[in-house]
Formats: C-alpha cells, sequence, structure tokens
C-alpha cells in the first residue's frame, strides 16, 4: 500500500486546475469543466464501453484514453454529479497512481489500468475519491464562494450542488471535510461546526 497524504492530495488537485487555468485562460470557477481538463490538459480521449452497470469507469494509461459505462447511464442520471464525480475520480488514478501496470485488465476487450466499481473500497479507489472531490471543489475556490452564503440546510446544499455540478452527498461531504459545516446525525440538523451542535460557547 503506498501512502499519499490528503494534504498532498489537496495539493495536487489544484495544481493540475493552475495549469489548465495558465494554459488555457480559464479563470478558477464552479463548475469545473472536468472534460475539457481531460481532453485539453491531460490531452485524453473520452469513451464509453458495455460492462456490468457496477463499473461506473476505467483509465486506460497506454492509449490516454478516460473509459465511462453506457450501462450505468440510469446511475449517472439518478445522481445528478455522478458522472462528473466517475470522470475526476479517474483523472485521480492518472494523477496519483501511475506506477501500476496498464495492460493488466481487460473490459470488453480493450487494454485499461483500472477498472473502478460503485462501492469499492481499496484503498487507490480511497484516494481517488478523495482527489476527485478536492478536483471538484477545490479548496479556495469553495471558501470564496461560500463565505457570505447560509448554506446550512438542504435545499440551499441542493441549490450549490446543482450549481457546481455535484452531487449533495459529495458537497456535504467536502463540506464536512474542510470544517465549514457539521450535521448531527441524531437532530438531522446543519450546525457551523460539533462545538455549536452540542449547544457548547467558545471561550474566546
Amino acid at each position: 500500500m503506498t501512502y499519499i497524504s490528503d494534504s498532498t492530495i489537496e495539493q495536487k488537485s489544484f495544481e493540475l486546475l493552475s495549469k489548465y487555468s495558465k494554459n488555457f485562460n480559464w479563470q478558477l470557477s464552479f463548475p469545473i469543466p472536468i472534460e475539457m481538463v481531460i481532453e485539453k490538459q491531460l490531452e485524453y480521449s473520452l469513451d464509453t464501453f458495455f460492462e456490468d452497470e457496477n463499473i461506473l469507469g476505467a483509465i486506460d494509461q497506454t492509449n490516454k484514453i478516460i473509459y465511462t459505462n453506457e450501462n450505468a447511464i440510469s446511475y449517472f442520471k439518478s445522481y445528478p454529479g455522478s458522472f462528473e464525480f466517475t470522470l475526476a475520480h479517474e483523472v485521480g488514478h492518472w494523477d496519483l497512481h501511475c506506477d501500476y501496470n496498464s495492460n493488466q485488465l481487460r473490459i470488453m476487450n480493450k487494454p485499461v489500468s483500472m477498472i473502478c466499481r460503485a462501492g469499492d473500497r481499496d484503498f487507490k479507489e480511497i484516494q481517488a475519491n478523495k482527489y476527485a472531490a478536492a478536483l471538484l471543489m477545490p479548496e479556495y475556490l469553495v471558501k470564496e464562494t461560500l463565505k457570505d452564503v447560509d448554506y446550512y440546510n438542504w435545499p440551499t446544499l441542493y441549490n450549490i450542488a446543482k450549481d457546481w455540478h455535484v452531487s449533495v452527498t459529495a458537497l456535504k461531504n467536502r463540506l464536512e471535510k474542510l470544517k465549514l459545516l457539521y450535521f448531527d446525525e441524531e437532530t438531522q440538523s446543519f450546525y457551523e461546526n460539533k462545538i455549536a451542535a452540542s449547544g457548547q460557547q467558545t471561550l474566546f
């Protein structure tokens, strides 16, 4: 197992966006143009394949192709933002996991470096998920965009998720990761942080 810190994942994802911004005169803003980043900055092509619907995507590092599964289209439609997250997840493999054998696996007779299944908890899949969240919701841009927004409620979160082309679950998880939000499972309520949820006051 190769350990990659969360800070490294954040840094590498932001470096990729910065390169795309500089090379293609794009100002960092939501939604992140993930397809353009793939095609322009990485110079990868996008393609589809037909496979078990539990497989969402795959990457062929040798031929520079990122695949999404046509049989998962109902999943992508049911969970808005999941298509973009799948693409960003594959970019995470590209940026974090360059050492694997690109000819080990095959789908529909196509050689691929990595096959990604929904719910897979392999450490590389977890890392790629963290990368995807950071790529689609970079910390600086999230904080800058939400600094004057009251987002501690589901309707606002759903609207933000729609505007950013991410799922509301991915958005909630990202805000919690950045300590911008705390969701109390017991009360099903949102707070600024865990201290606020417990009703405690700071001493400052």
